[in-house]
């Protein structure tokens, strides 16, 4: 059995790539922050109707959407309402306030309702509607919200009960969500990011790509600036200040993985999936960041090591081979330092003995044959610098 310190290959990869300012590709996911229920009838003594809209026309677009909530025990997310249903006399129209799952099987930060390779385990939310009567009279109720989506579907369905005095009825609706993935590629250069984003729909046609600008702000954020992903589609902008009239940042900020960042942003001439203005307008982006040449737990997109014009040590890699049924170390390390190569039977204990020692070639990269472990033996090496 032929057993070694190994590191990943990627790792390796990034750590080279790294000096000259490129980067592996970033994984990326963005998504709209609103959800589309389409409208639902229940025939009981009457077809009752339950739709949605928050647009900027008279379409029932059937927006979720975040809202700008004063109490903060509101819901996160709003919408209107029209109902019709028997007795009621004339169409009833309001605001109806209820959340989306916050459910994230995978802990990568999104919840999964809106990530479309996760399920959505049936999940429920309450909340609250209001309308006026045609005598002007406030009328208060209760939103119970019904979610649930399967792996790779990008629609669902959600079973929504309203109550409000004189009433109560469930209905059942389609809704869909909206999520494009792909990769960032980026070039470092001091604080400067010059990233080019690709990215797929999932579950439906269409792509979005282009010049991403970043400016490195700390080793935990940084600022973007607008514009254009593909020819013909819709522009997004970001607001003179980081955060918005509603309290949306649309800095990038590292996340809780520490490998990733998330932040909004809004298109503002119609989204990749509407063209009126501002509807289904607010979406997030999330990169998770491969990239650490200096191995210190920071990605290079934000790295403090890379805002200066050198770059920094590199951390010894190693990697075990065969090669005529013989093992074989390369290490690849900095040039013009010397290294030495140990090994020993017992990872956990006993005495690490040289097997040789190297100064690598003017690349820093250099490879040592071992002797071979006795056949029932497991033997393990390391490499450091002397």
């Amino acid at each position: 059995m032929l057993t070694g310190t190994v590191t990943r290959l990627l790792a390796l990869t990034a750590t080279l790539a790294s000096l000259t300012g490129v980067a592996l590709p970033v994984p990326t996911i963005l998504y709209c922050t609103s959800v589309k229920i389409e409208p639902a009838t229940v025939n009981s003594l009457g077809q009752h109707r339950l739709a949605f809209n928050f647009s900027n026309s008279a379409s029932e677009n059937g927006e979720l959407a975040i809202v700008d909530t004063v109490n903060p025990t509101d819901s996160f997310r709003g919408t209107g309402f029209t109902l019709t249903a028997p007795f009621l006399g004339v169409p009833v129209s309001g605001d109806a306030f209820f959340d989306t799952p916050q459910t994230d099987a995978n802990s990568n930060g999104i919840d999964d309702l809106f990530e479309v390779d996760q399920s959505q385990p049936v999940a429920t939310k309450a909340g609250t509607l209001n309308f006026k009567t045609l005598d002007d009279e406030d009328v208060e109720g209760t939103v119970v919200a019904r979610w649930q989506r399967a792996a790779g579907e990008t629609r669902g369905s959600v079973e929504i009960r309203i109550a409000f005095p004189g009433y109560t009825q469930t209905f059942k609706h389609p809704f869909e969500i909206f999520q494009f993935a792909g990769e960032t590629t980026y070039v470092r250069t001091g604080t400067n990011v010059a990233a080019q984003v690709s990215l797929t729909r999932q579950g439906a046609a269409g792509s979005l790509q282009g010049a991403w600008n970043l400016t490195v702000d700390g080793p935990d954020s940084l600022t973007q600036a607008g514009g254009a992903w593909v020819p013909g589609q819709p522009e997004f902008k970001f607001e003179p200040t980081s955060i918005d009239d509603n309290g949306v940042s649309y800095d990038l900020t590292r996340g809780g993985l520490r490998t990733n960042y998330f932040g909004s942003l809004q298109f503002n001439a119609g989204s990749p999936v509407d063209p009126v203005p501002l509807d289904f307008a607010l979406w997030e982006i999330h990169l998770f960041d491969p990239n650490d040449a200096d191995l210190n737990r920071i990605p290079n997109l934000t790295d403090p090591a890379f805002g200066s014009t050198t770059p920094p040590p590199l951390t010894p890699q190693i990697f075990i081979s065969q090669t005529n049924g013989l093992p074989s170390l390369t290490l690849s390390g900095t040039a013009g330092r010397n290294y030495v190569v140990e090994q020993r039977d017992v990872l956990t204990g006993g005495t690490w003995t040289p097997s040789s020692t190297n100064q690598p070639a003017a690349d820093g990269r250099i490879t040592v044959l071992l002797p071979a472990p006795p056949a029932d033996r497991v033997r393990f090496w390391r490499a450091r610098s002397l």
